[in-house]
């Protein structure tokens, strides 16, 4: 599937001008580095297939040439509460951000019960080949390192459970520790969807909040469900914005394509182009650095 996303709107009296044309795989994923461009495109494949209402981003022109189905979007950064606001209740009640929590009520309600059983088997499963490759490697690791928390909705209500043993109900702010757990819902959810329409899952930084360990098992279980949807004969889609190598890592698999996002300044013009670009190659994509430039910096010091 094909998506071009053209753009064009003032910033401080510049003018930005994007013009990308993406192909969507199974895993899609954005790179690069800040004011590239990943957030705007991301969120204007979104709305052009039907993305929720409360999508806000610059006016867009995008078409792609797969059909609309079943989209949601979900922002692992954005949609948790501060430290503060943890606990906290307005005059109105909590609310429900839309990119987040609220996201999942939605998808749950969407969610085939057979086919959230297998994605739920399919998560345990890749835990437990994760934990024996680790534990091969002479390391000690378990679950709770990949996953500790996850969520899920159960009658119209959120609920948490850690692996450790506590669990509980009626969650309403999602703190900056649950973001990961969201975003594993969000692809079991996703996957349990899936049917005659395609899904599309579109992910403002996976990774947020997780640790390295965690960032590539969200990765690796992007590609997994999405592959084990094809083999059904089913269209999942996983499209992201990261800056997470390990999430890239964890991701990458014959049906991910990379998309570096770059940016050219035209001081004459007063104009800032962003640009996209298909990364060929994981032997090192450009803006994340290598153990080797790291240590030739640390050198200077």
């Amino acid at each position: 599937m094909t998506c071009r996303v053209s753009a064009k709107f003032q910033l401080g009296g510049w003018t930005v001008a994007l013009d990308a044309e993406v192909e969507l795989a199974p895993v899609t994923l954005f790179v690069g580095p800040n004011a590239s461009g990943k957030s705007l495109t991301l969120c204007s494949i979104a709305r052009a297939l039907g993305g929720p209402a409360e999508l806000e981003c610059p006016e867009t022109a995008a078409r792609c040439t797969e059909e609309r189905g079943h989209v949601f979007f979900l922002d692992a950064y954005r949609s948790v509460a501060k430290f503060a606001e943890i606990g906290t209740e307005t005059s109105g009640g909590f609310a429900l951000k839309p990119r987040g929590l609220k996201a999942l009520l939605s998808m749950r309600r969407l969610a085939d019960p057979k086919l959230l059983a297998e994605a739920e088997a399919a998560v345990e499963e890749e835990l437990a080949r994760m934990e024996r490759a680790i534990r091969e490697m002479g390391l000690k690791a378990d679950a709770a390192d990949l996953l500790p928390i996850e969520l899920a909705v159960d009658g119209g209500e959120i609920r948490w459970r850690d692996r450790a043993g506590p669990s509980g109900a009626g969650l309403r702010q999602l703190p900056a520790g649950l973001s990961a757990a969201m975003v594993a819902a969000g692809l079991k959810y996703a996957y349990a969807a899936t049917g005659e329409r395609p899904v599309y899952l579109f992910v403002e930084e996976p990774e947020a909040h997780a640790g390295p360990l965690q960032a590539f098992f969200l990765g690796h279980l992007a590609a997994v469900l999405t592959k084990r949807a094809e083999e059904r004969g089913a269209k999942l889609f996983f499209v992201a914005s990261t800056h997470n190598i390990d999430f890239i890592r964890g991701a990458t698999r014959k049906w991910t394509k990379i998309y570096l996002m770059s940016r050219e300044v035209r001081r004459d013009a007063r104009e800032i182009d962003l640009r996209t670009s298909l990364v060929e190659s994981m032997e090192w994509i450009p803006h994340f650095p290598e153990v080797a430039i790291l240590a030739t910096v640390e050198d200077e010091k």
